[in-house]
């Protein structure tokens, strides 16, 4: 795969000024549709940040706040004569981080099934899909890619998750063997050594190579014989084979994973399915500096001419509103850092872009679909070229939703709640305005009153003030009382309201959080029921976040099974082993056969987080039965229950019998050698036990087949724990009681 742009090899500019265009034309392309799209997931990612008294600036192409208009007109806040009330009580974050934090409980599982499953290969693949699937989303810390993506779908709708192979010495470096054309005996494995094996003297380092022998050679070792085997001389022809040369020092290469929501990646809003839409054009704000480290050093020199390219060009979108959707939300309306910044666009086209071209352009049509049959990507920086290859987008790229859409584009999860959030805002700030109202202004003739004494001295009950009464008139007659401001008895029941409409519009339930329930006496069945019900009604959510999620790691999996230089492996935490960790491996040679269609494992259970299932161990503690009881505490499960209650230095009855059992199994396993149980040490029962389930387990099985001496060396382990065990019930059984005789009558 050629890229233009780098090690010297250069796109014709006629083509580059082509695909120029049609970025340009893409960017365009229904221009007023994307604003509105923009203008509403602005809209709820500034809800999200608790700015909320906002309107929409066609001057400034953004959401502002009167703050913001102040201080673009110059005001001065300190001169206003009256406060302005935008108090805000987010209720839009806290339920997307309800939704969020139940979604997110537990990482959507994926499995890789054989393509057959009487296949050998294939199964060894599935199993090392598998492994793979473990090792990225340990790469890439699912569960902070899963939360990332699910705060795109609660604000703007749609995720997009871009995965591509990475090589960097960060990762860790691998030693990769390099081999040459030369010459090997068949017979013995002689390899020639320079021209001291032509001219049968001398000392010359290095191997040869096939091209430097003229004519035929003869094994030279197996020329001389070896009188003390018995073996005569012979003439073996000398054969070309590859033959190692050293080694080269490599990178290891990760997939890596990044989120990014429609503020960032542009699509066309017709599309229905991620296959309809022909360009993806994602836009990056970064720094110049940034931008001209990366792609101006090439070849180990500096690129002068582009980085003045990306210095006078760079800019070129300051101030549009794709420019200013994308900054952070607080901080849209300060553009004086755009002069530093520019916006990096990295296009895909498919194929049929290409077509779009007129008449007079066909060939250069032609040309552009010979050089990138699989699709277009190409880097530009403003209106600058960098670089560009041939490169599928599907690839690269996968799309999810947050709900159900006839479109590619579907609304976003909290969109239903952002009217609910400005009527709870209007209403607490009209509430606390009227509290601040209620204490009534009183009015009084100076006549009467003479202010200068009593602005003299503190209000305090009893206090006596000279007053003057009006001739003819009563005391009270020169004073007045502003009536107080008093609220509505229908607004706490309006707020109530809003608080159910709320958690209706966007299914977050308390049941789903553990908040208390409506009514006062709710039973634990009760609460169990509504948090079903709230969790079914977010299992629209979940299905689709699942087949988003499967999508994506069947393609990572894919790219770094193609990518894998040399076998790799990774620990992972294991109780049986000595150290607490094993070795997983993931082999090439494991890799040859083919996987079914991958699908999402459990896509209809919802996930459960670790306080349900404390929550579900003490109901079932609860109900007392021994069949229960004997499953929960059946050897393989005692740990399972310490790590649920959080409780992992509580140490289970026979955790370390079994711990010490799996060890012994290992060790028979990887030294075939027998090891005889310790009877004053091992609790033979839960020994064998845990050899029963090992044997029968998918890891005995196939050890049956591929090992059948390991397998037996198990069995006979097996067989003398049991042994041993029947010995100690046998001694520790109650003796029967004998016959005795009845004493005579007399004595009785």
């Amino acid at each position: 795969m050629k890229n233009y742009g780098k090690n010297n090899e250069s796109l014709p500019e006629n083509l580059q000024d082509i695909l120029i265009d049609l970025v340009h034309k893409h960017e365009q392309e229904n221009s007023w549709v994307r604003k509105r799209q923009i203008m509403q997931w602005k809209k709820l990612e500034r809800f999200w940040h608790g700015i909320q008294f906002i309107f929409w600036s066609e001057a400034n192409q953004d959401w502002m706040a009167p703050i913001e208009t102040s201080f673009f007109n110059g005001e001065d806040d300190e001169n206003s004569n009256q406060p302005f009330y935008d108090y805000v009580i987010n209720i839009y974050k806290a339920h997307g981080e309800a939704i969020i934090a139940a979604l997110s409980a537990q990482i959507p599982a994926v499995r890789f099934p054989p393509d057959d499953a009487d296949s050998v290969e294939d199964c060894e693949t599935s199993k090392t899909y598998n492994k793979i699937a473990d090792l990225i989303t340990r790469h890439n810390q699912g569960k902070r890619v899963l939360l990332q993506a699910l705060l795109m779908l609660w604000n703007q709708g749609s995720v997009f998750a871009y995965h591509a192979p990475k090589f960097d010495k960060a990762f860790g470096n691998l030693q990769i063997p390099q081999y040459k054309d030369g010459l090997q005996c068949p017979e013995c494995g002689y390899v020639p050594n320079g021209e001291a094996d032509i001219n049968n003297g001398g000392s010359d380092p290095g191997l040869l190579d096939s091209n430097e022998l003229p004519g035929q050679m003869n094994c030279p070792q197996c020329a001389q014989g070896d009188e003390a085997q018995g073996m005569p001389p012979q003439e073996i022809p000398m054969q070309s084979s590859p033959i190692l040369d050293g080694f080269k020092t490599a990178p290891k290469m990760r997939v890596k994973i990044d989120i990014f929501g429609p503020l960032n990646v542009k699509v066309s809003y017709y599309a229905r399915e991620q296959k309809d839409f022909p360009s993806l054009i994602l836009a990056l704000d970064q720094p110049k500096s940034f931008l001209k480290s990366i792609f101006c050093n090439k070849d180990g020199k500096f690129d002068y001419d582009l980085a003045q390219k990306i210095d006078n060009d760079g800019s070129e979108d300051a101030g549009s509103y794709e420019r200013i959707g994308r900054s952070p939300s607080a901080y849209s309306y300060n553009m004086d850092g755009d002069r530093y910044l520019a916006t990096l666009k990295r296009v895909w086209f498919r194929p049929c872009v290409f077509d779009d071209l007129p008449e007079s352009q066909e060939k250069e049509a032609n040309e552009l679909k010979a050089l990138f049959p699989e699709g277009c990507y190409v880097c530009l920086i403003g209106r600058t070229y960098i670089e560009s290859r041939d490169e599928n987008m599907d690839t690269y790229w996968t799309v999810g939703q947050a709900g159900l859409s006839r479109y590619i584009h579907s609304d976003p999860i909290g969109q239903p709640l952002a009217p609910v959030q400005e009527m709870r805002n209007v209403t607490t700030n009209l509430t606390l305005e009227t509290i601040e109202s209620g204490i009534p202004s009183g009015f009084a003739d100076p006549k009467t009153l003479n202010f200068d004494v009593y602005g003299k001295h503190e209000a305090r009950p009893g206090t006596i003030y000279p007053a003057k009464r009006a001739p003819g008139e009563n005391l009270a007659n020169s004073f007045y009382t502003q009536d107080r401001a008093t609220l509505s008895k229908e607004v706490p029941v309006f707020v109530q309201n809003l608080d159910h409409d709320g958690q209706f519009v966007v299914g977050s339930f308390p049941s789903i959080y553990g908040g208390p329930g409506e009514g006062n006496s709710r039973t634990a069945s009760e609460y169990n029921m509504s948090r079903q019900m709230a969790l079914q009604r977010l299992s629209i959510i979940w299905s689709l976040l699942n087949f988003f999620w499967c999508n994506l790691m069947q393609k990572s999996v894919r790219l770094y099974a193609e990518n894998l230089v040399e076998d790799e492996k990774f620990t992972q935490k294991d109780s049986q082993s000595k150290s607490g960790y094993a070795n997983v491996w993931i082999k090439r040679a494991e890799m040859t056969g083919k996987v079914g269609e991958v699908e999402p494992e459990g896509d209809e259970s919802f996930p459960i987080s670790m306080a349900q299932k404390q929550t579900l161990l003490m109901s079932l503690f609860q109900l007392q039965s021994e069949e229960i009881n004997a499953a929960l505490f059946d050897t393989p499960n005692r740990s399972l229950i310490s790590q649920a209650f959080g409780m992992t230095e509580f140490k289970m009855p026979g955790e370390d019998q079994r711990i010490k059992q799996m060890r012994e199994i290992n060790e028979m396993i990887s030294t075939k050698l027998f090891i005889e149980p310790e009877q004053d040490v091992d609790d033979n029962a839960i020994h064998a036990e845990t050899v029963r389930n090992y044997m029968v387990s998918e890891l005995g099985l196939m050890l049956k087949e591929t090992d059948p001496m390991a397998y037996s060396l198990l069995f006979q382990h097996l067989q003398l724990h049991v042994q041993l065990e029947a010995q100690q019930m046998a001694m520790i059984a109650p003796a029967e009681p004998q016959g005795q005789a009845l004493p005579p009558k007399g004595q009785q």
